[in-house]
């Protein structure tokens, strides 16, 4: 095996044709500007023999790496380049203790964001717990809030799914209301099952809450509901938005803006009546 440092790879960067020639320097080439261009490329055709020395090598400075602007594109690289979700569960694995950190990191949150896309649902469900506590910290963050909807678009684990989206649901209002939290709501109202569906409407439904987030600018979160839910949640929906006119129409009519609440409620009256005549 020939194995090059990163000055002779500034000499003649033309011999670097294998993954196994930066293997020895794998850290060195991975935070350099140009080196970790040249890793990117030769991960993509690399044998499982050569990625897993790879990854042995670069294995103690795994934390350094997700942090670092270079470093992140190198473990990203290696995460697709991986037909193995063994050795994408390893850099996971090593990874665990950090997690919450780098899932607000700026550099660090992509490589999160690829683990959580290529890790097995086993390891995945650990992430969900290793990240109990913090769920809706993250997702009222702007980098944070991309890793909470990355483990809700891929958790099939009904009730690892459930006891994520339950860290939100007694602060749905406040999630739905923030810019970056909106998203993560709407994530989960179409991923989450019945009986947790059925817990978000109620919260959701409520007429305080109803009056606080349709006057706001991100009251999508109910077009998504009612494009979401069966036709016993919608009916409840339905009815509900209903009431919502009759107790506080008369008032909403004084402003403009009242008036603009008016008009979004009747409009998704209008969907979940349309879907509920083609269910």
């Amino acid at each position: 095996m020939v194995n090059f440092t990163i000055d002779e790879f500034r000499v003649n960067p033309s011999r670097f044709t294998l993954l196994q020639h930066v293997l020895g320097s794998a850290f060195q080439f991975s935070v350099d500007v140009a080196g970790r261009l040249v890793v990117q490329r030769l991960l993509n055709n690399a044998a499982y023999l050569e990625l897993a020395l790879f990854l042995m090598e670069i294995v103690p400075h795994l934390l350094i790496l997700a942090g670092h602007p270079n470093g992140n594109h190198v473990l990203q690289a290696f995460i697709l380049a991986c037909n193995s979700p063994a050795l994408v569960d390893s850099i996971t694995f090593f990874l665990r203790p950090y997690i919450p950190f780098l899932s607000c990191h700026y550099f660090g949150r992509h490589v999160i964001e690829k683990l959580i896309d290529h890790i097995s649902q086993e390891m995945l469900c650990l992430l969900v717990n290793d990240l109990s506590g913090y769920v809706l910290s993250l997702s009222l963050s702007e980098i944070g809030s991309n890793v909470i909807q990355a483990m809700i678009r891929n958790c099939d684990h009904r009730p690892s799914l459930a006891i994520l989206v339950s860290q939100i649901i007694p602060h749905v209002q406040i999630v739905a209301s923030n810019p970056y939290g909106n998203y993560v709501l709407q994530d989960a109202i179409r991923r989450v099952n019945d009986e947790v569906l059925g817990n978000l409407i109620s919260r959701l439904m409520d007429q305080g809450t109803l009056l606080v987030l349709l006057q706001g600018e991100y009251a999508h979160v109910y077009r998504c509901l009612v494009d979401s839910c069966d036709v016993t949640q919608l009916r409840v929906i339905v009815q509900e938005l209903r009431m919502f006119l009759i107790v506080h129409g008369v008032i909403l009519r004084q402003s403009e803006s009242g008036v603009l609440v008016i008009r979004r409620v009747r409009c998704l009256i209008r969907v979940g009546q349309a879907r509920l005549f083609h269910m």
